[in-house]
């Protein structure tokens, strides 16, 4: 097995979970951890001068504050200082570079040095924080602009980056793909050498301008960029003039952004409006416009329409307004029909509510693709009702995500409302916040029941926008009325599996989609007696017993009687047919109807058990096409004529088939006979009985698809069985397709038959001997189990009776096995196995990975060191079970914690092992924890309070 640090791609993701602290410590773990560790420590650096800390010690003077910056240098530097800040700067890919004081921050001649011309080799993204009280000399950049670099950011209060944009722009390596310039008062002082690097970087494809002055001008510089998709550009208040130097045409705005995808911009109506005129792009999908109303202008339509240039490809719109604006102003937005996402945060205007339930109709209609949809109001205070909702889960049956406020104090007319239960195919609602709608106070389980799951049954109600206590009361109501998990009918059949018939009956009265999920359950396995209780109660008369059969009829039967019953039975799939009484069990009029001919349409198996006269079996109701498994369990002759139609049935095809006879086979054994050549398909067959069953089993010797084969008991003796056969070579035909085989027996009865067997697949057998000849015949029983060699894998044996190791010696050349079992009686002259006889098994089977050996007589026969032997032989081994005397002493094995890979024991069972009290741990410690390390140890033959004993001792000493 691979150790898990030998893979590198799951080291990284463990990696990533830990904190830098935890990172460092798995560095120094070895050699090979140390690159996984140190790059993901140094992959994000959150402060540049974290690499001044690899400088040397006696370099620098640091100031009287320790978290402070060295300032001065004690002596000059050298080339070799910079050895461990370029070792790991090779791992940075994310550097963030603050400069907070007036000084340098470092000395200058550190950062202009010209060793570090190798330092950060692989750097992708530079963020640059300059604070207000930052000098311009204080700004070096130099170090980081590296080829590699396709991400910048700046984020200035000054104009102190004046210098530094220069150098930028003057570089001829760099080749970014992301700009971003947040100056957090204006752009004035360094919108020159800004517009610059914009210019000199064509290879550009996000920008981000944001200031709290006009940017109008400095935006327009990326408009003839080629490689420009996203532009986040804030705030605009002027005009869209040219900016100076600018283009030479201004009546051509076709011309500019003709690559953006993705749009954000904010700032005054007019100025935005005039923005997206200039735009000419014809992929953009994404835009998000934040309008600033004054409050002495009027907001007017002038963005909404200059939208509909985007039409034919805008997606998603997000609009924020700051400042008050009517409908009016919003309603040129329906005309984009091909919106899918839409989010709106505005404030209500005094005079006319934005959207109310009928303008929520016009967009609901207007955009039929729509997947999300927001709406928040600044004030608060809404203006949507139940009824707008109604209005949305009719018309916008994509949508997924639905974020609005409500009013839930007005009352609505239901008969306005969308019916019950939507298909489920039409509605994909997942998520609904209904924000900071207003309601009274215990409404949240009404709205939630009698609305929200009508429309959404799957949705997940949240309330992201009122106190935690009043969030929480809504995530409970969705909770206890989500139906969502009831849509899933597999779920919900396990669910239903596991409850009682009572409950079953409960849940199929809760509504139409839960019943057939819980009467196919409740109906799927049931007795005969529960279809008495669907024929009407006028039909029959009941017995004086709680549970007793129908016993007479009250009246003649109606084929209408029989509706529910057939109703019912189309769900049944196994069915147990009791007859216990000397009567018919139930009147015959009954079961012989006509109109049973359509009931149990699905029957796949039918247990018949009858201890009552023969005419009270009447099962042919039950005998369907689909019918695949029949178990019978009576006495004697009561089944002699139920066998008999069964064998003349032209549509039954059998796949298994069990006859359970506590008595003898004789009285019936000719029917069953017939029975069983009539099925060709059976493939499971089961004969069990007090009597011989020999001449019943040789009835299946030619079926042939038989598979398995359960038999017992086999009495005759060689020469009776020998008698039924044409020609003495026949039995090389018979038990062709055999798989699996149990027997029990005699052993002259068992020989005789596994030697009519020659087929060549068989993979398990499980043998029961009884008394009768267990002192002889032991090579009989090595050439009846050898013509199994080649495919054997599993055996069973069980011995009632005395017996010694000469029986069981032929076993040992049966080495393919992999499972071995054996239950036997430990004989007084000598034990069937001992340590030298478990030995020569291990090494006889080199592929066993299960070994179970018992007595009956409960004394061990095996010592510790026969478990030695186990586990220096059989490697491969995963469960033992074996019972040992532990009381003989026993010298601790020499050898301790053998490889984990050679050594596959899971579990020991020490069953009825013999041992002084409080040995316990000793032999766990002393040997079964040296042996096999990662298993786990159990008695389950012992009494509970000592069997605890080994499993607690088993638990302190596994390594696993």
């Amino acid at each position: 097995m691979p150790n898990f640090w030998d893979i590198p791609e799951l080291v990284h993701i463990v990696v990533l979970f830990l904190s830098k602290r935890d990172q460092a410590s798995l560095a120094g773990v070895n050699r090979r951890l140390w690159p996984i560790a140190v790059t993901e420590i140094w992959r994000s650096v959150p402060d540049s001068h974290c690499f001044l800390r690899l400088l040397p010690a006696d370099l620098c003077l640091g100031s009287s504050d320790t978290e402070s910056y060295p300032t001065l240098l004690r002596r000059e530097i050298r080339a070799s200082d910079f050895d461990r800040l370029i070792l790991y700067s090779q791992f940075t890919r994310n550097l963030h570079y603050k400069v907070n004081i007036n000084s340098s921050g470092a000395p200058a001649e550190i950062l202009n040095h010209n060793a570090l011309s190798a330092a950060f080799p692989h750097l992708e993204s530079l963020h640059v924080f300059v604070s207000r009280w930052a000098t311009p000399r204080a700004i070096i950049i130099s170090p980081f602009l590296r080829p590699t670099l396709r991400k910048l950011f700046f984020t200035v209060e000054m104009g102190q980056v004046f210098s530094t944009l220069q150098k930028i722009s003057q570089s001829k390596t760099l080749s970014l793909e992301e700009l971003e310039l947040n100056c957090l008062r204006g752009v004035e002082e360094i919108e020159g050498p800004a517009r610059q690097v914009i210019v000199s970087q064509e290879s550009l494809r996000r920008i981000k301008i944001s200031s709290l002055a006009d940017v109008t001008a400095l935006a327009h510089t990326a408009k003839e960029h080629p490689r420009l998709t996203h532009l986040d550009v804030g705030r605009l208040w002027s005009a869209p003039g040219p900016p100076s130097g600018g283009g030479e045409h201004d009546d051509a705005p076709e011309q500019y952004f003709r690559s953006l995808i993705s749009l954000r911009v904010s700032g005054s109506p007019e100025a935005t409006t005039n923005f997206l005129k200039i735009i000419a792009s014809n992929r953009i999908t994404e835009i998000t416009i934040e309008l600033e109303v004054p409050w002495t202008e009027p907001m007017g339509p002038g963005p909404p329409l200059a939208l509909q240039a985007f039409k034919a490809t805008l997606a998603n719109l997000e609009m924020e307004v700051r400042g008050d604006s009517t409908w009016d102003d919003l309603e040129p937005l329906l005309g984009l029909g091909g919106l899918q996402k839409f989010s709106l945060t505005y404030h209500t205007s005094t005079v006319s509510p934005q959207v109310t339930d009928t303008r929520l109709l016009q967009m609901a209609r207007a955009w039929p693709r729509l997947t999300s949809l927001y709406l928040s109001d600044f004030s608060k205070t809404p203006t949507i009702t139940l009824l707008g909702l109604g209005y949305i889960a009719t018309n916008c049956q994509k949508l997924r995500v639905l974020c609005v406020a409500f009013d839930g104090t007005q009352p609505v007319d239901p008969a306005s409302l969308p019916a019950d239960d939507s298909p489920q195919e039409q509605n994909a609602m997942e998520c609904v916040d209904i924000l900071h709608s207003k309601y009274n106070q215990g409404d949240e389980l009404m709205i939630t029941a009698s609305f929200f799951r009508r429309w959404w049954p799957r949705a997940n109600i949240m309330a992201s926008d009122i106190p935690s206590h009043e969030a929480e009361k809504w995530e409970d109501a969705s909770a206890a009325s989500r139906t969502a998990f009831w849509d899933i009918p597999e779920l919900v059949c396990i669910v239903v599996s596991f409850l009682s018939e009572r409950d079953q009956a409960s849940l199929a009265r809760v509504n139409r989609r839960l019943w057939p999920i819980a009467v196919t359950q409740l109906w799927r396995s049931v007795p005969d007696l529960c279809y008495f209780s669907l024929l009407p109660e006028d039909l029959c008369l009941w017995g004086s017993a709680v549970n007793s059969y129908p016993t007479s009829l009250r009246r003649p039967i109606r084929a209408s009687d029989f509706d529910r019953l057939i109703l019912y039975s189309q769900f049944t799939r196994e069915l147990y047919y009791k007859v216990t009484g000397s009567q018919f069990g139930a009147p015959a009029e009954i079961w012989n109807h006509d109109a049973l001919s359509e009931a149990f349409p699905h029957l796949e198996s039918l247990y018949v058990t009858r201890w009552a006269t023969r005419r009270a079996i009447i099962i042919s109701s039950f005998l369907r096409p689909t019918l695949h498994k029949l178990s019978f369990t009576a006495e004697i002759e009561q089944l002699s004529w139920t066998l008999r139609n069964i064998s003349r049935s032209e549509t039954l095809s059998l796949q298994e088939l069990e006859l359970n006879c506590p008595r003898g086979v004789e009285e019936f054994v000719e029917s069953a006979r017939q029975a069983i050549l009539s099925q060709r398909s059976l493939r499971r067959i089961r004969i069990e009985s007090w009597g011989d069953v020999t001449d019943l089993a040789h009835t299946a010797k030619e079926l042939p698809c038989l598979t398995h084969f359960d038999v017992g008991r086999l009495w005759s003796p060689a020469e009776s069985v020998s008698k039924r056969w044409d020609h003495e070579d026949a039995p090389a035909q018979y038990f062709l397709s055999l798989v699996s085989l149990r027997v029990s027996g005699t052993l002259t009865g068992v020989i005789n038959f596994l030697k009519t067997i020659t087929g060549n697949g068989i993979t398990e057998i499980t043998v029961e001997l009884e008394d009768y000849g267990l002192e002889s015949m032991p090579l009989g029983m090595l050439l009846a189990l050898h013509a199994f060699k080649a495919t054997l894998i599993n055996l069973e044996m069980q011995i009632r009776g005395d017996c010694t190791w000469d029986l069981l010696e032929p076993i040992l050349g049966l080495d393919g096995l992999q499972k071995f079992s054996l239950t036997y009686t430990t004989s007084t002259a000598s034990p069937p196995v001992t340590d030298t006889q478990l030995l020569q098994m291990t090494r006889a089977w080199p592929r066993l990975t299960s070994l179970h050996l018992s007595t009956f007589s409960k004394t061990p026969t095996i010592t510790l060191l026969g478990l030695g032997y186990v586990a220096s032989n059989s490697q491969r081994l995963r469960v033992l079970s074996v019972a040992f005397d532990g009381t003989v002493p026993v010298d601790p094995p020499p050898v301790d914690d053998p490889a984990q890979d050679q050594n596959a024991m899971e579990s020991l069972d020490v069953l009825h092992s013999k041992y002084n009290q409080g040995d316990e741990l000793r032999i766990t410690t002393s040997f079964f924890r040296r042996w096999w390390p990662s298993a786990r140890i159990i008695a389950s033959d012992m009494p509970r309070d000592e069997a605890k004993k080994w499993e607690n001792a088993g638990a302190a000493n596994r390594t696993a």
